[in-house]
């Protein structure tokens, strides 16, 4: 009796076995929509239209993609959800329309929109969004690729500078200031919009870009975020940054120019700063700081 109940629980055991993925098993192996899907998890704010316009307040969104398949699209007034999958061609989004709001909208549209993910740019349909927030299992581990060791990656995202000197920062780069009278530095965090005139086109006004910068002083971040505009018109192309010191940071230009239909990858963007030490204030951030 003993012999058989042995020989029963060897079977049962060795057809586990044999179900388990192996290594190189299809069933041990993540398929590219699932690799797209995992990329996609995290919350995205809308930056820029398919037009290469700026959002306007009713059009600023974020869409948030969860674990359970959900896709929240939260809009000036109303959360749309959508059940969301990488269709076969891991180049599309398939959306069923599954809850709102908003007790008029018919639910259950479905939808396929082609979307790309370029580090932390998410294009959608034509529009861009940049990444707020991560999940957690939100990547995989990529294959072997030949690029330079996280200490140099990280050196290289870092420039130096001297105070009232022009220097510049591409989107994510940071700056310290090596002469401040304390460690200052400054990152160039986010473009909010840009609505600059595009160089082949004639317009009445040159328009402006918006972008956002942090600062930190002797390794200490200090919030909030500061927005600076190209507009030189305007006075918030400068602000002013006090803590123990006081400095005043001005935005000079932002290149490359605009063309009509291209959009621009965040980190492309290359914003001239010049910073000055001014005599200290009791105001840490200015009215206009969002």
């Amino acid at each position: 009796m003993k012999r058989i109940i042995f020989i029963t629980i060897l079977l049962s055991l060795l057809g586990i076995a044999a179900c388990a993925p192996r290594p190189g098993d299809p069933a041990a192996t993540i398929l590219p929509n699932q690799q797209r899907a995992l990329e996609l998890l995290g919350k995205w704010k809308l930056t820029q239209l398919q037009s290469g316009n700026t959002p306007q307040p009713h059009e600023i969104q974020s869409l948030t993609f969860q674990k359970d398949g959900q896709l929240q699209i939260d809009l000036w007034e109303h959360r749309l959800t959508y059940k969301y999958e990488v269709a076969p061609d891991p180049d599309h989004l398939r959306l069923t329309w599954i809850a709102s709001t908003n007790p008029n909208d018919k639910l259950g549209d479905v939808l396929a929109q082609p979307f790309a993910i370029d580090d932390l740019t998410l294009t959608l349909n034509g529009d861009q969004y940049q990444r707020s927030a991560f999940a957690d299992g939100a990547t995989l581990t990529p294959a072997p690729r030949a690029t330079a060791p996280p200490t140099a990656r990280a050196a290289a995202q870092i420039v130096q500078a001297r105070l009232n000197e022009i220097f510049e920062l591409r989107g994510g780069q940071s700056v310290e200031l090596t002469d401040a009278p304390t460690r200052l530095g400054i990152t160039f965090e986010y473009l909010v919009g840009d609505q600059r005139c595009p160089q082949d086109m004639a317009c009445y006004w040159a328009g402006e870009a918006r972008l956002q910068i942090s600062f930190r002083e002797d390794g200490m971040e200090h919030p909030p975020l500061f927005e600076l505009t190209t507009n030189q018109h305007d006075p918030q192309h400068k602000v002013r940054l006090t803590t123990r010191q006081a400095y005043e940071v001005e935005l000079l230009a932002l290149e490359p120019p605009r063309k009509t239909g291209t959009p621009i990858p965040f980190e492309q963007y290359v914003a001239m700063f010049r910073v000055t030490h001014t005599a200290p204030t009791a105001t840490l951030a200015p009215p206009h700081v969002k």
